[in-house]
């Protein structure tokens, strides 16, 4: 009889493993992608309008992946460490790891993320959504 409770209890406790993993945002889904500037431009091929907080397209600290007409201004202005409001819908903001700024200090207590590798990509669920499928379709 305790051999069935202790075999019934490791199921149960595979089960709710599974279930947190799988609600998790911080899968990889196998996308992997080294540097910020190869995010930019499998997204820009897979159609995706990236904007740099650099007139000159310049990836210094991350870029915005956008559905609006947001200009290189626009990005500068959007604060990316405050809880994300309704001004992020259409947005994700897309950044390098780097051992000096690990993801901890990067990502917004509320955000959805996503991390691909040495890059993560936070804001919009939908976009990030269709991100990576995008980036997983494209892969070699």
């Amino acid at each position: 009889m305790s051999r069935i409770i202790l075999i019934a209890a490791v199921l149960f406790g595979i089960c709710i493993a599974l279930s947190v993993l799988g609600r998790s945002s911080f899968r990889s889904h196998f996308v992997k992608i080294d540097t910020a500037q190869v995010a930019w431009t499998r997204l820009e091929a897979a159609g995706f309008r990236c904007v740099s907080d650099s007139e000159h397209r310049l990836i210094d600290t991350g870029f915005l992946v956008t559905q609006r007409d947001d200009t290189s201004e626009d990005v500068r202005g959007l604060c990316k460490t405050k809880p994300l409001g309704s001004d992020w819908q259409g947005r994700v903001w897309v950044t390098l790891v780097t051992s000096n700024m690990p993801m901890a200090g990067r990502v917004p207590d509320n955000a959805d993320v996503r991390v691909w590798g040495r890059v993560i990509a936070f804001g919009d669920t939908h976009l990030l959504n269709e991100m990576e499928r995008a980036l997983k379709s494209s892969q070699v």
